[in-house]
Formats: C-alpha cells, structure tokens, sequence
C-alpha cells in the first residue's frame, strides 16, 4: 500500500509554540484521518521542535534545532497530534508541511 500526499500547509511560526493545523489530521468531529506522516521543510529561520512536551526558544527542555533549509519527518498520528515548533531567535520563520496518509 502506497502512501499518497493527502494535504498541505504552511505555519509561520513566532515567540508562541504552534502545531500542526488540526483539520489537516481529524475530521470535523473528531475522527482520525488516515495520515500517518508530516514531511516539513524549514524556511526563513532557524525554529525548534517537539513532540513530547511545548519546546522554547533556548531549547531548555531538548526541543532539536532545526535551520533553514533543513527537512524533516513527523511520523505517527500521535507524534503529529503533539507536534509543536517555536522560533528560536528573534525571526519569526516558516514551516512548509505535505501530510501523507492512505486515502
């Protein structure tokens, strides 16, 4: 079974930590939807992220660092339902989302 682009978004991410749109991931009522992974990319400055607790600016708590450029993966509704991420200077920067699920 092949994975499909199910959705997309883009999250300007400032001084306040910010997930991932809820729409992109249950339905209006509540129900799951079938994606399993967020592949983002970075743009515009640095940011950190994280999928156990709300990660800071400073990195404090061991939110990873991510910069400009840099790609990574969510995987796992769980991990997308707790997904945040925070600027970690003082510009605020982008985050390029493609949700990936089985329709």
């Amino acid at each position: 079974m092949a994975l499909r682009q199910l959705g997309d978004e883009k999250i300007p991410v400032a001084d306040t930590a910010i997930g991932f749109t809820t729409t992109e991931y249950v339905t209006a009522t509540g129900t799951p939807l079938n994606v399993i992974m967020a592949v983002c990319t970075v743009e515009t400055a640095p940011l950190r992220i994280n999928c156990y607790g709300t990660p800071t600016a400073a990195g404090a708590e061991g939110s990873a660092l991510k910069n400009p450029g840099d790609i990574f993966e969510v995987i796992g509704y769980d991990d997308i339902k707790r997904f945040l991420a925070i600027r970690s200077g003082s510009v605020s920067g982008v985050l390029m989302v493609q949700f990936f699920g089985v329709p």
